[in-house]
């Protein structure tokens, strides 16, 4: 029965009495008041503000030396910023990469310096030459139909892996400038390059909850091995620095260790009790130890050896990116409401706000000595250090 109330904001289609169309004068008030909290830029030093929300960042592994920051973005640019070239206000020296047809949905810097790659939203991947702050554009890849997701680097600098949508993950070598491809058993949603004793191991997190490894050598990858880790979709993934060891995020809150030796499950926690954002090991530990958060708000650190829970920092609010600082033994962490946070060993350090929204992705620059500075980007279009 046709409710008058609705005649307010919407009237029926001539023809079918089952469609009905809003009115053109109808506003739809948003109920989120997230955006209104006051800001807290007690810590910021840096900021700038653009017109597109921003989704990446990449920082040149040789900052301050190369004080270059890229961060991609949905008005289908990346800007590559040089903080060495301040103009006393703010501001930086930018060099604008595009426009493209689609976001930039992904970027990184190879571990020497010499590419800035980019992951774009219709699927193309394509591959700067980074020289004495130049950036000349040598290879587009054309790779999954529906975007990129994600970049990972192997060790030497000498191929990158990238993937998305598809069955298909891409491997591009920058020496033959050729890409070869491997097949997964569903979507990658992330997925890293390892380097163990000179041996390069691709592992993908797939969106049906399995996670794919696959030895890579000579620009070929051997057989695929198959680890099921549930049903839901890998969210997130991370393998340690010394040890054959990956730890996967599950959109259900699980999160799996996985021998990649043996390709063999070793442990399974449950305490999140929602989507895992985010797991990382944390390099520079006495011992094998990770943390990981999620959209529960909970920051929880690992002993990888023993398989147990260290300690829980339980925020406020629902976490996005995390990244973890090895000069402090401790983590930074961003929100869906656009705070910072930095937490060790489970408490709390230091909070404040400069983003009105969700802070897209978070990166560490490395100062003199042991000092560091964060670097955000968020969804309300603003950079923030």
């Amino acid at each position: 029965m046709w409710d008058e109330s609705i005649n307010e904001i919407a009237e029926k289609d001539p023809n079918d009495d089952d469609v009905l169309y809003l009115k053109s004068d109808f506003v739809c008030e948003d109920d989120d008041t997230t955006a209104d909290k006051p800001l807290d830029t007690t810590y910021v030093c840096w900021s700038k503000t653009y017109t597109s929300e921003l989704v990446s960042l990449a920082v040149h592994p040789a900052f301050p030396a190369v004080a270059h920051v890229a961060v991609g973005s949905c008005d289908d640019t990346c800007k590559v910023i040089n903080f060495a070239a301040t103009d006393g206000n703010n501001g930086a020296n930018e060099t604008i990469l595009g426009p493209f047809e689609e976001t930039v949905s992904c970027c990184s810097y190879s571990p020497n310096g010499a590419y800035l790659t980019l992951g774009l939203m219709d699927g193309n991947f394509m591959v700067y030459a980074s020289n004495k702050g130049e950036y000349e554009c040598i290879s587009t890849v054309n790779g999954p139909a529906e975007g990129v997701e994600w970049i990972s680097w192997n060790k030497d600098s000498q191929h990158v892996m990238f993937g998305g949508s598809g069955h298909t993950v891409f491997i591009w070598d920058c020496q033959t400038q050729t890409a070869s491809c491997i097949s997964t058993t569903d979507t990658s949603t992330c997925g890293q390059f390892c380097t163990y004793s000179g041996s390069d191991i691709a592992v993908l997190g797939c969106n049906d909850g399995h996670l794919n490894i696959g030895r890579y050598e000579n620009g070929v990858i051997g057989n695929v091995n198959d680890v099921v880790l549930g049903s839901e979709m890998v969210t997130c993934l991370d393998c340690h620095d010394k040890v054959q060891l990956a730890a996967a995020g599950l959109y259900d809150g699980r999160i799996f260790l996985v021998e990649l030796s043996r390709f063999h499950l070793v442990a399974s926690f449950t305490e999140h009790e929602d989507t895992v954002e985010a797991v990382q090991f944390c390099k520079g530990a006495p011992f094998v130890m990770a943390v990981s958060c999620g959209h529960d708000g909970k920051v929880i650190t690992w002993d990888c050896d023993r398989m147990v829970k260290l300690n829980v920092a339980m925020l406020s609010e629902s976490l996005t990116r995390m990244v973890w600082i090895a000069c402090k033994n401790m983590v930074a962490i961003g929100s869906a409401s656009g705070e910072l946070y930095t937490v060790k060993n489970g408490i709390l350090l230091r909070k404040n706000r400069p983003h009105k929204l969700a802070v897209l992705d978070l990166a560490i620059l490395p100062c003199e000595g042991k000092e560091v500075a964060l670097i955000s980007a968020s969804e309300d279009g603003t950079m923030a250090m």
